[in-house]
């Protein structure tokens, strides 16, 4: 994903306003000034800098932002307002910019808002799992506003796909009730059991066919369900790849395993599917895959339908299927989630559903938080950031001064509004037309 900090993009809007970058050429004591060759060589004019901004942007004082109150050309001296700086022991970098930088945080926080949804991220959603009879999904907050697309999942059957190299991958073979027969359990008082399926009401907890693995967690270190698997095929030197479905109430605890790789964590949400990747070593001949559990609390997972794939760079899967008969309903005022999608049919339970969206860019905090856009979309962020800057400097100038302010903000808004109508934004493919769209 592309990523610019916001030190960076910090200094590319404040270049057509004025963006001086230097280093300190005598150390800074504890005192309001601080001394630059560079300037002196720049700016040969007494007090030309006053009502500027510094940032020190390394050393003890990174981070503080002042105003110059006073400008010495000759030793390129400049004085701050506020108490003393701590001292350095060496040169620091530093900018000089026409606005105070915290300020212009703010402002490109409130152009990121205001420009979405034409600036935004494309989110591709596929933690939402079908129920049984259920017609309404509630859409997490990592979506913002309708969606464009949705899409369900096929499942192909974990222990009929030839390419998969695990032995009962839908946990179907069992010594008892609480011992599997190809799978080994460990942590200290963790327990697995045999969760079957029913009729009248159908057993969610079992995704497919007969069975399914129902474990309770240590109560303390890890657990593990995992299978020492010893594949068909070439393994040294190869890419291995696990998915697992598991169901589970509790977030950032499971993740699948392979190897020594634990892929991303369970999102809490029911039923999810994990993968984890892992590269093998030239002289490996097994791999073990299945579930890790963090350390913690114990809670209840149920696991089933796994597989492993050699060689390939993606986990075994099948397509998927786009819907068109959605309604989307917004979120009530103060929801924390994206509102509903409601369908006019119940769909096959156990399958995920697949949603393409948008949603806002990261709101920027630090120096080294990152956006998250093409290069090309940050053309319109910065030119929005600087007409709102312009537009606040206006508001408090001098009359001799506010109609300049005012052009350089209305050249900028021409400037971002020219960008958009280029088709800079983002631009996903429109919803076919449906019933009772919201």
């Amino acid at each position: 994903m592309p990523t610019t900090t916001w030190s960076t993009a910090r200094a590319d809007i404040s270049r057509p306003l004025g963006f001086i970058g230097f280093t300190t050429s005598t150390n800074i004591t504890t005192n309001t000034s601080v001394v630059s060759t560079e300037l002196a060589d720049d700016f040969d004019q007494d007090d030309y800098l006053i009502g500027w901004f510094i940032r020190i942007t390394s050393g003890n004082n990174a981070d503080i932002v002042r105003r110059v109150t006073d400008y010495t050309a000759s030793s390129g001296t400049l004085t701050v307002a506020g108490a003393n700086l701590s001292a350095e022991s060496g040169g620091v970098t530093c900018e000089l910019t026409r606005f105070n930088s915290d300020s212009m945080e703010n402002h490109f926080n409130r152009a990121s808002a205001e420009l979405f949804p034409q600036i935004a991220l494309v989110r591709n959603v596929e933690t939402i799992v079908t129920g049984q009879r259920q017609h309404r999904y509630t859409l997490p907050s990592t979506l913002r506003g309708k969606p464009t697309r949705v899409y369900l999942g096929q499942r192909i059957p974990a222990d009929s796909t030839p390419e998969n190299e695990i032995t009962d991958p839908g946990f179907e073979l069992w010594d008892s009730t609480t011992a599997l027969t190809n799978w080994t359990l460990s942590g200290t008082n963790a327990t697995v059991n045999q969760e079957s399926e029913t009729t009248n009401p159908n057993n969610y907890a079992v995704l497919q066919d007969q069975y399914s693995a129902r474990l309770v967690t240590a109560d303390s270190g890890v657990t593990t369900l995992l299978q020492t698997v010893t594949p068909t095929v070439a393994v040294q030197g190869q890419e291995a790849n696990v998915a697992v479905w598991v169901y589970c109430m509790t977030a950032s605890r499971v993740a699948a395993r392979c190897g020594s790789t634990a892929g991303d964590t369970h999102g809490g949400t029911g039923w999810e599917r994990l993968e984890a990747t892992e590269n093998q070593g030239v002289a490996a001949t097994t791999i073990a895959v299945g579930i890790t559990v963090t350390s913690g609390s114990s809670i209840g997972v149920y696991v089933d339908e796994i597989t492993l794939s050699v060689g390939q760079s993606e986990p075994l899967g099948a397509t998927w299927e786009e819907i068109e008969d959605w309604t989307y309903i917004p979120p009530i005022a103060g929801a924390s989630n994206n509102g509903l999608l409601e369908f006019n049919q119940v769909l096959p339970a156990g399958r995920r559903i697949r949603i393409v969206g948008r949603a806002p860019i990261s709101t920027i905090s630090s120096d080294s938080s990152t956006i998250e856009v093409d290069t090309e979309q940050l053309i319109p962020l910065y030119d929005y950031t600087r007409m709102l800057m312009a537009q606040d400097v206006a508001t408090v100038s001098y009359s001799g001064s506010q109609d300049y302010w005012r052009q350089l903000a209305d050249r900028f808004e021409a400037q971002w509004r020219n960008a958009l109508d280029r088709g800079v934004g983002v631009r996903l493919p429109n919803p076919r037309p449906r019933s009772l769209m919201i």
